[in-house]
């Protein structure tokens, strides 16, 4: 484990938030509103996200494997000749 100085701590997060501020700003933003991801299970990185955005922020069960569980469906319906959007 790192032991960085919270200052340092707080920055990655700013930086972070910033980055994803700017895409939901590009995309718009809908509530209620959740983060999936690796990113999910950091409340740090949540906490602030919630803060930047003034919203609560969500998350699922295991976040860190929603992007793998919808792969998973789509490969589903293509290999089942379903279309896929």
């Amino acid at each position: 484990m790192i032991n960085a100085p919270p200052e340092i701590i707080r920055g990655l997060y700013q930086a972070i938030a910033n980055r994803i501020e700017g895409m939901v700003r590009r995309v718009g933003l809908v509530t209620p509103t959740a983060i999936t991801g690796g990113g999910a299970l950091n409340c740090g990185l949540v906490h602030t996200l919630e803060k930047r955005l003034q919203i609560p922020i969500s998350s699922p069960e295991n976040p860190q494997l929603v992007g793998a569980i919808g792969a998973a469906f789509l490969g589903m319906e293509r290999k089942e000749g379903e279309s896929v959007p």
